[in-house]
């Protein structure tokens, strides 16, 4: 048996362990080349584990995919994740210290029925890291949508395209862009 060492995943001021920010670093640069593969301008994510993976953040299963949080990653900028209003963008703020400056009110449409059709436009006009990037007449990936959003992202003129093979690649650690 070789004479590797095994290491605990819990932290230690006495060893170097698990390094999450290099983590962190090294998932966001394995996405933005997957985005320059399918030539995207920015994501904007939806699918829990798909915002945990450009961002590190973790709300719970409940709200998983539901579509009341999402995060805009563009191929220049560091990524925005808009979190629930509310206690749940408190404790993002407090734990998530790598995204300090860059946590937002999401404005969600799920329930209230009377606004379901003008809350996507509402939430669009929140999403403007878009437009602040310089990315707005790129394609833009979504990776999970739901009608309203659809119906939405139609009526900007926005180049939408399929954004979830974009996120799989790079968390699977592929290159090569796959027809």
């Amino acid at each position: 048996m070789g004479s590797a060492r095994l290491y605990s995943q819990t932290g230690a001021d006495w060893q170097h362990r698990v390094d999450f920010d290099r983590l962190r670093k090294e998932r966001l640069e394995k996405l933005r080349a997957s985005m320059k593969t399918e030539d995207l301008g920015a994501l904007v994510l939806f699918a829990g584990a798909n915002i945990r993976y450009a961002t590190a953040s973790y709300q719970g299963n409940w709200k998983y995919n539901i579509n009341i949080r999402y995060a805009v990653v563009t191929h220049t900028g560091e990524p925005v994740l808009f979190e629930t209003a509310g206690s749940d963008l408190h404790c993002g703020e407090i734990d998530l210290p790598w995204m300090e400056g860059r946590i937002r009110p999401a404005i969600t449409w799920q329930w209230p029925k009377a606004r379901c059709r003008t809350w996507p436009g509402a939430w669009r006009r929140a999403c403007r890291r878009i437009e602040e990037q310089g990315v707005a007449k790129e394609k833009i990936g979504i990776d999970n949508f739901d009608m309203p959003s659809l119906e939405a992202f139609q009526k900007t003129g926005i180049k939408i395209v399929n954004g979830w093979p974009t996120v799989s690649r790079a968390a699977r650690g592929q290159d090569a862009r796959r027809d």
